[in-house]
C-alpha cells in the first residue's frame, strides 16, 4: 500500500495525481511506478497517459470509489472514447486493465501533448500549494482555458522530475482560429466531459444522420456560421465520405459539426444517452479479480485478465478467432497483431490473408461477406440528401447517379463515388470555368465554390483583398469584379480631381468653383458640388474631408456667404452708428441695403432661421419692427 495517499484535486489528471503522490512519499516517478504500479518507465513523460500499471496503482491506494469511477474521474477517456470505434475502445481499455503482450500492444495515447493554463497554474499554487494538470485542458482540440479565457501553453520538457517552473519550458500554441471560436469549442468539449456520457463513434454518426434527416439542408449555412473558422475541411466530402466509410474521425473533425447541429449541448447528450457503455466493470467469479472491459471486448472473448494468463498466447489467440470466425479455418500460428495470417473461408472456398488486428478490432472479413445490394448502395449514396442512385448492378460496374443540387446525371464507379462524392459533370464544367477565370484575370481571382451553370451564382475569391463573393458566371465573365477594384478606381479619380482643385486654388486664391465651370478640361465645378452634397449626406469619408480642409474648402457656401454679408453689415453699423440702411444703399461696393431687405422679407414669411434671427436681434432688438 502507498504510505501517504492524498485525494485527487478538482479535475486533476491521473498522471498529475501520481506525480504528486510520488513527491509526497519521497520517491521520484520512476521508483514510484516500479513500486506501486509494477511498471518500468524510461522517462516520466510516459506517465502522462497511464496504462498497464493502473490496476496495480488502484490496489495500492485505499479508496471506496470503484475501479471504473476513479478511472473516469481522473482521465479524459469518457470524452475521447466518443470519437473511437467500439474496437478502438476495446484496444485502449485492454491496454489499461490487461498486461502487455503480443495480443495487447500499445495504441495511441489519449493525451499526446501536455497543456497548461498559466492563470490556473498560479491560482492552484495559491489555493492548494501546488500546481497540477487539469483534464479539461487536455481534451482533443482544446486550446484555451474556459475559466480564464486565455490560450493554453504546451509543455515541451520530456521529464516532470526537474524542480523548475513548468511555465519556463512551455510554448504557445499556434492557431489561425479566432479566440471566440476556440472558447466556444472548449466550452462545448468541457460540457461533454462533465456530463460523463458514454458512447462511441458509431452512435455519434447515427445521431448526426438522424439530425440530417430532420432537415436535409441543415448544413447549408455552416460556412456562414459564427464559428466557421473551426471548419477547416470540406463539409460535403465529410458528410458523404468520412461520416459513412471512415470509421474513426478525430475530435476536431466532428465536434464543429456537432456544435453546428446541436448548439445546445444537452440535446446531443440526451440523444447519446442509453447507448452502449464505453467501459464496464466486472468481478471474476473464479478468482474474484475486479477489472474493466467493454462489451465489444467480451464479444471477442476477452475475459478475466488474471485467469487468461493461465493460457499461453496461441491458445488465447485461437479462442478469440474461433469465437469470431466460426466459418473459417486458421492456417499458421500467431506472430503479432500486424502480422498477416492465412485463413480458409469454408463458405466461399477462398484462402485469404488478414491481420489479426483487422479481424479482432476492425471486424474485417472475406470480401464475399461484404456484398453490397442495390438497397445498401442506395442508402449509402442518398444518405447525404444530395444525390439519388438511378442505376446499380454491382460495385465493379459503373453506376448512374443524379445530383439533386445541380440536376446533372452522371456515370461513375461506385467505390470511387463513395470515396469522392461529387458530381462528375459539374467537375468537368468547373474545370472549364476555372480555367477561363484564371486566364481572364491572370490569376487575380480563383473559383472557390461549386460551378453549376451560367445562371447559378458561384463563389469566387479575390486573391488581392482575400474576399469571397457570389457572382453570376456570365456577369463575371462580362467584367463584374470585386468592389475593392471599383473603390480603387474611385480613389484614383478623386485624387486626380483633388490635384486639379489644388491648382485652381493656387490660381484663383479660393476653391469656390462655380457649378458649371470647367477647369483644365475637367468639370471641376460639378465635382466640387458633389463633394458638398456628399458632405451634407454624410457620405464623405474623414480622409477626404481632411484633405479638402487643407485647401480651406467651403462645405456650406451659402452659410459662408451669409456670414460674410452679416459681418459687412456689422462694419456698416460701426462706421455709421446706426442699424438703419435704405433699400438702395451700397456699402463696400455691394448692395448691402438690398441684402438687409431680403433678410427682413424672409423673416416675415417664416424662412429665416432662428439663429440668424437672433443674430440680428442682438444688434438691434427692434430690427424687424
Amino acid at each position: 500500500m502507498i504510505p501517504i495517499v492524498e485525494k485527487p484535486l478538482p479535475d486533476e489528471l491521473l498522471s498529475s495525481w501520481i506525480y504528486r503522490l510520488s513527491k509526497r512519499n519521497g520517491l521520484n516517478c520512476n521508483r514510484f511506478a516500479e513500486a506501486y504500479m509494477h511498471e518500468k518507465v524510461k522517462n516520466t513523460s510516459q506517465l502522462v497517459d497511464i496504462r498497464y500499471g493502473y490496476t496495480s496503482f488502484y490496489k495500492n491506494i485505499y479508496t471506496k470509489q470503484s475501479l471504473k469511477d476513479l478511472y473516469l474521474q481522473t482521465t479524459t477517456y469518457s470524452f475521447e472514447s466518443l470519437w473511437m470505434t467500439k474496437g478502438q475502445q476495446a484496444r485502449y481499455i485492454n491496454n489499461v486493465f490487461r498486461p502487455y503482450d503480443k495480443l495487447n500492444t500499445s495504441v495511441n495515447k489519449l493525451v499526446k501533448k501536455v497543456r497548461i493554463c498559466s492563470e490556473c497554474f498560479k491560482q492552484d499554487k495559491s489555493a492548494y500549494g501546488t500546481a497540477y494538470l487539469h483534464r479539461a485542458h487536455q481534451l482533443s482540440g482544446v486550446k484555451v482555458c474556459t475559466v480564464h479565457n486565455v490560450k493554453l501553453l504546451e509543455y515541451t520538457n520530456r521529464s516532470f522530475e526537474n524542480e523548475v517552473d513548468f511555465l519556463d519550458v512551455c510554448r504557445s500554441i499556434e492557431t489561425a482560429v479566432s479566440d471566440e471560436s476556440l472558447i466556444k469549442y472548449a466550452m462545448y468539449a468541457g460540457t461533454i466531459l462533465e456530463s460523463g456520457i458514454e458512447s462511441c463513434m458509431e452512435t455519434v454518426k447515427n445521431v448526426v444522420h438522424e439530425k440530417m434527416k430532420e432537415s436535409s439542408s441543415v448544413l447549408s449555412g455552416i460556412m456562414h456560421w459564427k464559428y466557421k473558422d473551426l471548419v477547416n475541411f470540406d463539409v460535403s466530402k465529410f458528410m458523404a465520405v468520412k461520416l459513412i466509410s471512415v470509421k474513426y474521425i478525430h475530435a476536431e473533425g466532428i465536434i464543429p459539426i456537432l456544435m453546428y447541429l446541436f448548439p445546445d449541448t444537452n440535446e446531443l447528450i440526451d440523444r447519446l444517452r442509453g447507448s452502449e457503455l464505453a467501459i464496464i466493470e466486472r468481478t471474476c467469479p473464479v478468482c474474484n479479480e475486479t477489472y474493466c472491459t467493454t462489451e465489444y471486448a467480451e464479444h471477442v472473448g476477452f475475459g478475466c485478465p488474471v485467469c487468461e494468463q493461465k493460457l499461453n498466447l496461441q491458445e488465447r489467440y485461437a479462442s478469440y478467432m474461433n469465437t469470431l470466425l466460426p466459418d473459417y479455418e486458421i492456417e499458421g500460428t500467431f506472430e503479432g497483431l500486424d502480422n498477416k495470417v492465412q485463413f480458409y473461408h469454408n463458405r466461399c472456398g477462398k484462402n485469404i490473408a488478414l491481420k489479426p488486428r483487422e479481424v479482432i478490432f476492425e471486424n474485417k472479413r472475406c470480401n464475399c461477406e461484404n456484398i453490397i445490394t442495390f438497397e445498401d448502395a442506395k442508402e449509402t449514396v442518398e444518405s447525404s440528401g444530395e444525390y439519388q442512385l438511378l442505376y446499380y448492378t454491382k460495385t465493379e460496374e459503373p453506376v448512374k447517379i443524379h445530383s439533386i443540387k445541380c440536376g446533372h446525371d452522371f456515370k461513375v464507379s461506385y467505390r470511387k463515388f463513395i470515396k469522392s462524392p461529387y458530381c462528375r459533370e459539374c467537375r468537368r464544367l468547373k474545370l472549364i470555368f476555372d480555367k477561363r477565370v484564371e486566364e481572364l484575370t491572370n490569376g487575380e481571382y480563383t473559383v472557390s465554390g461549386q460551378y453549376i451553370n451560367q445562371e447559378t451564382k458561384v463563389l469566387i475569391r479575390h486573391e488581392i483583398c482575400k474576399k469571397e463573393q457570389f457572382y453570376l458566371p456570365r456577369h463575371f465573365l462580362s467584367g463584374q469584379r470585386c468592389r475593392c477594384n471599383y473603390e480603387n478606381k474611385l480613389d484614383e479619380e478623386w485624387n486626380k480631381m483633388y490635384a486639379i482643385l489644388t491648382e485652381y486654388k493656387k490660381e484663383h486664391g479660393n476653391t469656390d468653383v462655380p457649378k458649371r465651370e470647367a477647369y483644365k478640361c475637367q468639370s471641376l465645378g460639378r465635382w466640387v458640388q458633389k463633394q458638398r452634397n456628399d458632405y451634407k449626406n454624410g457620405k464623405l469619408n474623414e480622409y477626404r474631408q481632411d484633405k479638402l480642409n487643407e485647401l480651406d474648402f467651403t462645405f456650406e457656401p451659402h452659410d459662408a456667404e451669409w456670414n460674410r454679408r452679416f459681418e459687412q453689415y456689422k462694419c456698416y453699423i460701426q462706421q455709421t452708428g446706426t442699424t438703419h440702411i435704405s433699400k438702395r444703399a451700397d456699402f463696400e461696393g455691394e448692395h448691402l441695403g438690398a441684402w438687409i431687405q431680403t433678410q427682413k422679407h424672409r423673416y416675415k414669411i417664416g424662412k429665416l432661421s432662428k439663429d440668424r434671427e437672433n443674430s440680428f436681434l442682438r444688434l438691434d432688438e427692434h430690427f424687424f419692427d
